[in-house]
């Protein structure tokens, strides 16, 4: 019942044949479009949501864990809009939970069987009361020694979740299976794959605010986590997670950017917009008060090119971080 349920929902597509046939006919429909909805950026997602009309889910991060390992819900201002813009345009609410990036709330959940007992507990309340499709575990940086433990606690969660009737998603970091970053190691795919109805993988911050700069999703690293992924998760489980955002390096910090303020700040300094073939992302220079820029980013033509690469490998559900001020003509692609 719960198999039923959740093809139903997320129209899972059980691909008996092998790949290559498989994606003859994914080609031939439109690509599945979800994305995160940040707490902090409610208003323009909203903005976005008035417009949008391909997408079929979307997850706020409206839940966490706090600095005690307990599940809470974060504060945010515009939550009714959100829910009447999905249930107006019948796009499904997954929400989010998150640990804020740090890995030790969700090492001390680990820890401890009384904070994972209360930790199920209050989710399934909230799955309980809440009209929610689903729920996504977005619980990040987890030691690669407690491997084991998080694909226990998702099975444990999968369990409350399917009981409900409901979806479990889980988001995880990028890899290749060969010299992976470390925060990457603490999650096993195949087996968090045996619990999940869905794996959301975060193919992005390739560069980030931590290294030089440089592509956010080098299409050779894409290739390489799709092919990974393939080995490791069931085709239908898979969702590629790509970026709407960019950065911008120089100065004394590196600065994250919507689409909409890289597009302002391209013309505010006539800069001279360039594609980088080899990765196939954009990006440009500026300078100001003596200070060299260097701005990276994703916009319509280079995500067609890594959705196109991914669906030319049987794999046709994408997640976007995240919504709001993003290239509106993304939502064109099919």
């Amino acid at each position: 019942m719960v198999i039923s349920y959740l093809s139903n929902l997320f129209g899972f597509k059980q691909f008996i044949s092998p790949v290559p046939e498989s994606t003859y006919l994914i080609m031939d429909m439109p690509p599945e479009f979800g994305a995160w909805i940040s707490y902090w950026g409610e208003d323009l997602a909203n903005e976005s949501l008035d417009r949008n009309t391909v997408l079929k889910s979307v997850s706020p991060v409206w839940y966490k864990l706090d600095e005690y390992s307990d599940l809470v819900k974060n504060d945010q201002t515009k939550e009714e809009e959100i829910r009447q813009h999905t249930q107006d345009k019948k796009i499904l609410i997954i929400p989010s939970i998150s640990n804020d990036l740090d890995g030790t709330r969700i090492s001390k959940l680990l820890e401890s069987k009384d904070k994972i007992t209360k930790f199920i507990q209050t989710l399934g309340k909230i799955t309980d009361t809440e009209v929610y499709a689903g729920v996504d575990l977005d619980l990040e940086t987890i030691e690669e020694n407690q491997k084991d433990a998080f694909s226990l606690f998702v099975d444990q969660v999968a369990k409350v979740v399917h009981q409900k009737n409901k979806a479990l998603s889980v988001t995880v970091h990028s890899k290749t299976g060969k010299n992976d970053w470390e925060g990457s190691l603490g999650q096993d795919w195949k087996k968090l794959a045996e619990s999940a109805d869905e794996i959301r993988i975060m193919v992005y911050d390739y560069h980030n605010s931590a290294t030089s700069p440089g592509s956010i999703t080098p299409n050779n690293y894409l290739k390489d986590v799709v092919d990974y992924a393939l080995d490791q998760i069931p085709l239908e489980k898979i969702v590629i997670a790509l970026p709407l955002y960019g950065y911008d390096w120089g100065g004394e910090e590196v600065v994250s950017l919507i689409f909409e303020d890289i597009e302002s700040l391209a013309n505010q300094f006539s800069a001279d917009i360039k594609l980088e073939p080899r990765t196939h992302s954009k990006y440009f220079k500026y300078e100001i008060d003596g200070v060299d820029h260097e701005v990276w980013f994703e916009d319509k033509e280079t995500l067609e090119k890594k959705i196109n690469i991914v669906r030319l490998k049987g794999i046709n559900k994408f997640y976007f971080w995240k919504l709001g001020g993003e290239d509106r003509r993304v939502w064109e692609i099919n």
